[in-house]
């Protein structure tokens, strides 16, 4: 039997096969010609059919070549656990084995961030042996390209507020509060959130893609082969680059959206002194501060997030893109968090 022979055969030789009983059959092979995958399927697939129905194949007439190849395909037995799908979870047991991966996942990555911290403490020591080139790239990938994005959203933030504030303060009469309500919404609250949620979607997932890549095509290996350290020697700069652009893009982002803010209160008969005054008086350098200081940690979140799922990508290119969909989630989740939290703290501090 020829290769283009072989779907004729396989229909002829299973049709039968599967309407037998628990039987022995013997196969002669004596007119199988191929010696390559195809005649191993068929092999493999009828002693399958034969299994299940509780029987057991025994090969007549092989060839030479066709023997070889059967011998080291060492085909295991066909109803084998391995051979077959695993069963699927009931729902205590997946929801147990999800809530051990996630605390698995969180141990990994607070392990990562204490080695991370300990790296900028030795970029603090050795500040000649930090990588500046990488510093200065990752500063313009992460910050200066994303200036423009940054104000955009910043301005159509202050709109929506102060066009929502202006439409319900205009009910009791005290729309002058509304430059006060913008200023200290955007300077404390949403532009330190939205400036690091759009990093954690550009750089976040920028630096797992990147770091995942060189770990799949095995350069975290040799530089570990050349006795570097890629948490010093790759991390360390992409991190103090996002640490530094970080409050900068949140200060561009609290001047977009006080300025957007403005946009609707000219409507409304504001002078563009009379509202930038008003939301001076407003806003206290405690506001202004506490906004920018929080990006500090979230900046760390961003880009440590994203190195860790960078170094721990592995199973191929599929991974690296799974790899960085975990980690974009992975850091908004932890951004609100610790935002969350800030406010918690900010309360008690009386700030």
């Amino acid at each position: 039997m020829s290769k283009k022979e072989l779907p004729r055969v396989w229909r002829q030789a299973l049709r039968p096969l599967r309407r037998i009983g628990p039987a022995d059959v013997e196969l002669d092979a004596s007119e199988l010609t191929c010696a390559d995958s195809s005649c191993l399927a068929l092999i493999s697939e009828i002693r399958r059919v034969v299994a299940r129905a509780g029987g057991q194949l025994h090969v007549v007439g092989l060839n030479r070549d066709l023997e070889t190849l059967l011998e080291s395909a060492a085909l295991p037995d066909p109803l084998a656990p391995e051979l077959n799908p695993p069963a699927s979870l009931g729902l205590i047991a997946g929801v147990g084995e999800a809530a051990q991966s996630a605390l698995a996942e969180i141990k990994s990555l607070v392990t990562f961030i204490g080695e991370l911290c300990a790296g900028l403490v030795w970029a603090v020591i050795h500040p000649r042996d930090v990588r500046w080139r990488d510093f200065v790239f990752s500063s313009e990938k992460a910050g200066a390209d994303a200036v423009p994005v940054v104000l955009l959203l910043g301005c159509l933030i202050g709109v929506m507020l102060a066009f929502q504030s202006a439409e319900q303060t205009e009910r009791y009469g005290v729309r002058t509060v509304v430059p006060a309500v913008v200023a200290i919404a955007v300077t404390r609250e949403l532009g330190p959130l939205i400036t690091t949620l759009l990093l954690a979607g550009r750089t976040t997932s920028a630096y797992a893609a990147e770091l995942g890549t060189m770990k799949i095509n095995d350069e975290l290996s040799a530089l570990k082969t050349m006795g570097l350290d890629p948490v010093r020697f790759l991390a360390v700069p992409r991190v103090l680059a996002v640490i530094f652009v970080t409050p900068l893009l949140t200060a561009f982002c609290d001047v977009g959206g006080i300025l957007g803010g403005y946009t609707v209160m000219a409507d409304h008969g504001y002078s563009f002194v009379h509202y930038i005054v008003q939301a001076h008086n407003a806003v206290k350098w405690e506001d202004v501060f506490g906004g920018l200081g929080k990006t500090v940690v979230c900046a760390l979140i961003i880009a440590g997030v994203g190195c860790h799922r960078g170094f721990r990508a592995k199973g191929g290119p599929r991974a690296v893109g799974l790899g960085t969909t975990r980690a974009v989630v992975m850091a908004i989740l932890l951004i609100v968090a610790v935002d969350g939290a800030f406010g918690v703290i900010y309360y008690y501090m009386g700030i």
